[in-house]
């Protein structure tokens, strides 16, 4: 069984949010998974688990480049904030 921590997304520099945020059409879950090097079948999980904004059209499921770029973003200030916590503590 997969725990949340297992369906979180690796440390993400801001740039590859800003280059998902460039993207002008939806994004499959192949192209999203080569942007930040994770599986195909990781960024499904994900989905399904709502940890990362997704849309489904019929059988598909794609990603909004606006939506995965600033949850990405946002994402990304969370995990640098944690980092920052557990260094003063």
């Amino acid at each position: 069984m997969e725990t949340a921590e297992s369906l979180t997304v690796p440390f993400v520099p801001a740039s590859v949010a800003s280059r998902i945020f460039a993207q002008k059409n939806l994004l499959t879950a192949d192209e999203l998974a080569q942007f930040l090097h994770l599986s195909r079948k990781h960024i499904f999980r994900m989905a399904k688990a709502g940890r990362i904004p997704s849309v489904r059209i019929g059988g598909s499921v794609r990603f909004d480049p606006r939506r995965t770029g600033e949850w990405l973003k946002q994402n990304y200030l969370q995990q640098r904030s944690a980092r920052r916590a557990t260094r003063v503590q």
